[in-house]
């Protein structure tokens, strides 16, 4: 036996698994989990994980084989090898123990109960002793029955082998109830007139599946594409989303409400009656007395739409804050009445800037609700948080988890540092912005593309930063503009939006969004509005006479004085300062912070001075704080200049500099820390 053992570690040894290079088919097992996965009616296999999986078999030269069965059928295979992968499968650690899973999620799904018309069950105590259909090997009926002893639910089982059958059970009087995945419910509550009921659980990330040990390499190439497409709002990834799960809420209306033949059954009407007058009369009144009534409701319900549209327009800025030295613009056109793109600005404080612009994954009433509530996460985390990383990881944990409507929204968020121009962005899903720069150029900000907020939980937001230097504008849209569709079917695109921007002759940037939304008008003409339309546009404006600011941290070692010096130089080339205010800028703040760091300290600890300078058109403020001993230097008597240098006092000649050459300086003590705030008036002010 010990010889065998011996023998068969050997040969596999001398036989390695082969890599998933050698592998040119992918054994895919599928069941019907419309709209994740099904074949239509020419059989065809159709749904979100087979345009992903369409989508990377081309990237990856991969032939793609289906393998149809049954769920349980297809744990089994999957269980004994004989499929590579399983879609759509809910991860949890039991199955993690007997599979390989991707770590990149699809989508988050969680159990929910149907029930039909007017059914008591309300609540989950109100399934005890009611027929509950299931699908046998699902896993919300997994957790359901593994704790339905604790929390004393006592329902009566059915095990069905797919969800359909779930359904039909219920449908036909069958059963009181069916467990199924809230997606595959939505898709169709209609086709069986049943209702969801307010049960729901167990939240699960939906993903891909392998044999434990033996398609690791494969999970890890679906997780590369999985990741890239997630990041990518014009992916297939999101197409197919739209296509499949947001197709679940459209609304279809019985053709007998076709207008043209509602007035032809009633012109055949007219003409069955002719000469019954009364008749007639009667009928008249009655449909007059309808139609009115139809007229009142629609007036109430565009009555209704514009309070709406006023109350999402109210989300939006209308007015925006003054910014020293930057102008900040925006413009909202839904496509309908309301609609889901929106954007937002405000001061987290007198020297940032907070802004972000969002797309919600649909039009209408309930994309104008989705984006009210994702804007009010954003505005309230970007108070606390301290990136924009930081901003959107948290609102996508608290719209993932509440997401029952399968919406996603896209947001491209960032902070603006008014002293530097320095933005540090996030962009989450979101088409890429454009960098105009002051030469003329144009280029999209590609850098950190993460996933759309409302998919995975637990997807990571990275953070990028740009620097927006004098007459540069930074361009954000929503896909409306690029989307935007002429007569004859033609997209504006990305190319046309960045070369009407090169074209431009404007930076300004209530000039820029009323510019392009005039070339998007006059590019679609007569053709209707397909998307809504978001622009914010944030322009850097300053110039010679304008405002400008550094601000610098300085540590208590002397040699960070020549980066001191290097900041004051750059603000003066940037500013266009005479090189005489320049230089006396760079030797009062080295005389000053290097007092403070030979004097102003009695530990070997490392502490920080802090330094701003802020330009105006009439001076040039500065102010230089520090943690050390308190000492008032304006206490300090000028030295006398007339007496001979051996005879004077030691010291008092650098604040005596200070006081020579700035027109203003003022000592005060505020929570703990010296302030020394000084002022030089620029020449003809």
């Amino acid at each position: 036996m010990v010889l065998g053992l011996i023998a068969g570690i050997l040969l596999s040894l001398a036989c390695p698994v082969p890599t998933l290079q050698a592998a040119t088919t992918v054994r895919v097992g599928t069941y019907t989990n419309e709209p994740l996965v099904f074949r239509d009616s020419k059989g065809v296999h159709q749904g979100v994980y087979i345009d992903i999986l369409e989508d990377v078999a081309g990237k990856e030269g991969w032939t793609l084989a289906y393998v149809d069965c049954a769920w349980e059928e297809c744990l089994r295979r999957l269980q004994r090898g004989s499929i590579d992968l399983l879609v759509a499968i809910g991860y949890s650690p039991e199955r993690g123990r007997r599979f390989d899973f991707s770590s990149q999620a699809v989508v988050v799904n969680w159990g929910q109960v149907y029930v039909r018309d007017g059914s008591p069950i309300k609540t989950p105590l109100d399934l005890t002793g009611k027929k509950l259909a299931v699908m046998r090997g699902d896993i919300y009926y997994e957790t359901l029955h593994s704790v339905h002893g604790v929390l004393k639910i006592f329902p009566e089982f059915v095990e069905v082998p797919d969800y359909m059958d779930a359904l039909s059970l219920l449908a036909a009087g069958k059963a009181d109830a069916a467990l199924v995945p809230r997606i595959f419910g939505g898709t169709h509550e209609k086709q069986f007139s049943i209702e969801k009921s307010a049960i729901m659980f167990s939240p699960t990330e939906l993903r891909f599946a392998a044999p434990k040990g033996k398609g690791r390499e494969l999970l890890a190439v679906l997780d590369r594409n999985l990741a890239e497409l997630k990041a990518d709002k014009r992916s297939a990834y999101y197409r197919s989303l739209n296509v499949w799960v947001e197709g679940v809420r459209t609304l279809v209306f019985p053709k007998w409400l076709n207008p043209v033949w509602v007035i032809g059954g009633l012109g055949g009407m007219g003409l069955l009656i002719v000469g019954m007058n009364l008749l007639l009369q009667r009928q008249v009144r009655l449909r007059t007395e309808a139609l009115r009534e139809s007229l009142a409701a629609q007036e109430k319900t565009a009555s209704e739409l514009r309070i709406a549209r006023e109350i999402q327009m109210s989300f939006v800025p209308r007015e925006f804050p003054a910014l020293p030295g930057y102008e900040i613009a925006g413009a909202l056109h839904p496509a309908r009445a309301v609609g889901g793109d929106f954007y937002d600005c405000f001061l987290l404080d007198q020297d940032h800037l907070y802004f972000v612009l969002g797309d919600v994954s649909d039009k209408g009433v309930p994309a104008a609700l989705f984006m009210a509530v994702t804007q009010t996460l954003l505005s309230a985390s970007a108070l606390t948080a301290s990136s924009p990383a930081a901003i959107v990881t948290r609102v996508n944990r608290q719209t993932t988890l509440h997401n029952d409507a399968c919406m996603f929204v896209t947001v491209f968020c960032g902070i603006l540092d008014l002293g530097t121009g320095r933005i540090v962005y996030t962009n989450a899903g979101h088409n890429p912005p454009l960098l105009l720069r002051r030469a003329g150029s144009a280029e999209f900000l590609e850098l950190g593309r993460s996933p759309a907020l409302g998919i995975d939980e637990e997807a990571r937001y990275e953070v990028s930063e740009v620097t927006l230097g004098a007459r540069d504008a930074l361009f954000m849209y929503t896909d409306g503009v690029t989307e935007a569709m002429s007569v004859q079917g033609e997209l504006f695109s990305e190319e046309r939006l960045r070369d009407e921007l090169i074209a431009s002759r404007v930076r300004s940037a209530k000039d820029l969004v009323a510019e392009m939304l005039h070339s998007v008008a006059t590019f679609a003409g007569d053709a209707p509005q397909a998307d809504d339309i978001a622009i914010l546009v944030l322009s850097c404006g300053r110039d010679a006479r304008g405002e400008g600011c550094v601000r610098l941290t300085l540590q208590n070692r002397l040699a960070e004085l020549p980066r001191l010096a290097e900041a004051v130089t750059r603000l003066g080339t940037e500013r266009h300062l005479p090189a005489e205010v320049v230089g006396d800028l760079r030797l009062v703040l080295e005389e000053v912070v290097a007092n403070i760091i030979r004097h102003g300290y009695t530990d070997e600890k490392g502490h920080e001075v802090s330094v701003s300078l802020r330009v105006t058109p009439e001076a040039i403020a500065v102010e230089v704080a520090d943690d050390g001993t308190p000492y008032d230097p304006l206490q300090h008597a000028d030295p006398d200049l007339a007496r001979p240098l051996e005879e004077r006092q030691v010291g008092g000649l650098g604040i005596f500099l200070v006081r020579t050459l700035m027109d203003e300086v003022v000592y005060r003590t505020e929570a703990g820390r010296n302030v020394l705030t000084m002022k030089k008036r620029l020449a003809g002010c």
